[in-house]
């Protein structure tokens, strides 16, 4: 019987991975979304379990900011600037009293 060929690891990168800074406030950092500038209804949908049109809705009613990108055919499309997520996340955080 022989081995099976030995796979050598990945070589390390000689540049550092940056290191993640998220601000002392964000409570959540699986959901900060580090380099973007802005977010699907879809990914934001995604991320809250809920569905595209509740995003829609938060958008529609003020509690979102977004950016329009055109009317498609069933609704409106947004982008969702990170930093209009990372508000409403911080202003909704019921932790500590906050609310």
């Amino acid at each position: 019987m022989t081995e099976a060929p030995k796979i050598a690891p990945p070589p390390k990168s000689a540049v550092p991975a940056p290191e993640l800074s998220i601000p002392a406030e964000f409570p959540f950092p699986e959901l900060y979304f580090p380099g973007r500038t802005t977010l699907s209804v879809d990914e934001l949908a995604r991320c809250m379990c809920v569905c595209p049109e509740h995003v829609i809705n938060l958008v529609d009613r003020g509690a979102l900011n977004a950016i329009g990108t055109g009317q498609g055919k069933k609704r409106q499309n947004y982008r969702i600037p990170v930093e209009s997520w990372r508000s409403f996340v911080i202003a909704r955080d019921s932790r500590n009293g906050r609310r």
